[in-house]
């Protein structure tokens, strides 16, 4: 009631046109009052006038004159006398002044109560305008908090999209990154999708309107998908879809993809939060890739594209408490390449980063992505072969061996300008935890003697404890 109160007050007291109505609606009542106690007539005025005064409150100035006739006519009926017109007619023009106040009253509640509901309707949209404001700066404040302190780039899209959903409760959201050959988007995170639709589902760049949206780089809205052919189904009675391109510098990085079941479901404002949404999160993923690249030159072998050495350590450490822990066992391989300093030697390095290259590719064209491979040092590599037993860890081996040795090393880019064969084979020793050693600086040490006694016995073997 108090906030009423306050409302009205400053209504009235605020605006020098509404104060004048105020002040001479009062004079009336107080005039009205004063006479009212001295003629029946104008005991009927006050009774009549509080009909005016709320019509005009409720319905505006038009009901408070419609009102205002009203109870003129009942007044004039009041005093009609038909045996004496004469004096009927005097009456009347003796309560002029009287029956004058209902309109007059009515006009100036009229007003007061058009000003009011016209100031409460532009309180109301400024109200709705505030609102939207301070929706739109909290979704972009959370969207900077959460693109400012996640770098890891799948939780980042779990987050962002769980804003997204909280935000504006779409029907489905997925966010998908370009890949590394520029060829296709993978979806990295995902809400409210059919069960087709996954974490690593793929759309070739051009196809559909996601697709689409990422090689024009162009936002797309598409207000009833069936009636594009470019959609591709992933939600269940969609109607309408927002494709929204994800760059940085120019450079498409990814889409943001939104469906609605509602037809024509995006308003413009909306289109305009999503697309600087996408500008900020453009900048955390660029961020992300570059704290991704830089942990991987960390950990990666520069010329081979494997491993290193400190990050092959630090897993096998790892990977024997994890077989221990479960009894589960645990192979590494050392492997050599034979006589490789005289392949350098007498061909040059160019020629030896080639075979290592070359070499890296053959060993993790037959390894499993859950093995670790690494380039141990020069021309030696390590394998890690989780969950796999001697025999296992053998067949690997031989496979590798077998492949190395029928590499044609005279052709193509590894032709050398001598045009000098090269015969290229490999030493590889194998030990299995724990049943040549009880921890991973043994399993390394036996693994490293096995590969040295093949070197001992000819070279090109593969030989185990």
């Amino acid at each position: 009631m108090d906030s009423i109160l306050k409302i009205i007050c400053e209504n009235i007291f605020g605006k020098p046109k509404l104060r004048i109505y105020f002040f001479i609606f009062l004079w009336y009542m107080v005039y009205l009052l004063f006479i009212g106690f001295y003629e029946p007539v104008f005991a009927m005025h006050m009774i009549l006038i509080f009909p005016v005064i709320i019509s005009a409150m409720v319905g505006g100035l038009k009901a408070g004159l419609i009102s205002a006739l009203i109870s003129n006519f009942i007044i004039i009926a009041n005093l009609f006398d038909k045996n004496d017109l004469n004096l009927f007619f005097e009456e009347i023009m003796q309560y002029i002044p009287l029956l004058l106040n209902f309109p007059v009253v009515g006009i100036i509640t009229g007003c007061l109560s058009n000003n009011m509901r016209h100031q409460n309707k532009r309180l109301k949209v400024l109200y709705e305008n505030l609102m939207e404001a301070q929706s739109k700066y909290e979704f972009l404040y959370n969207t900077i908090k959460i693109t400012s302190s996640i770098l890891d780039i799948v939780e980042l899209s779990e987050k962002l999209i769980e804003l997204i959903d909280v935000s504006f409760g779409y029907s489905a959201i997925a966010i998908l990154l370009v890949d590394e050959k520029n060829e296709y988007l993978e979806i990295v995170s995902l809400r409210h999708y059919q069960e087709k639709i996954k974490p690593g589902f793929r759309v070739k760049l051009g196809q559909g309107i996601t697709g689409t949206a990422a090689q024009k780089g162009e936002t797309i809205l598409v207000r009833d998908v069936t009636k594009d052919k470019r959609y591709i189904g992933g939600v269940e009675g969609a109607r309408s879809e927002l494709a929204v391109p994800i760059k940085h510098k120019g450079k498409v990085l990814g889409v943001l993809n939104i469906e609605s079941k509602d037809l024509d479901a995006f308003t413009p404002k909306e289109i305009k939060y999503m697309e600087l949404f996408a500008e900020q999160v453009s900048i955390a993923i660029a961020n992300a890739r570059l704290m991704e690249s830089a942990k991987k030159q960390a950990i990666t072998d520069e010329l081979t594209n494997l491993y290193n050495y400190r990050y092959f350590i630090n897993k096998l450490e790892k990977e024997v408490y994890e077989a221990r822990r479960y009894k589960r066992p645990l192979t590494v391989l050392m492997i050599d390449l034979d006589d490789f300093k005289l392949v350098n030697d007498t061909f040059g390095h160019p020629v030896g980063d080639q075979i290592l290259k070359r070499v890296a590719a053959i060993i993790c064209s037959n390894t499993r992505k859950s093995d670790i491979v690494a380039r141990y040092g020069g021309e030696e590599f390590g394998i890690i072969l989780p969950e796999t037993d001697k025999q296992g860890g053998f067949i690997v081996a031989n496979k590798i061996r077998n492949n190395i040795s029928m590499i044609d090393l005279s052709c193509g880019e590894l032709k050398n300008k001598k045009n000098k064969k090269i015969f290229l084979t490999a030493s590889i020793g194998i030990a299995t935890f724990p049943e040549d050693a009880d921890n991973w600086e043994r399993l390394i040490i036996e693994a490293d003697n096995a590969m040295y006694r093949a070197k001992k016995q000819g070279k090109n073997l593969v030989i185990y404890k």
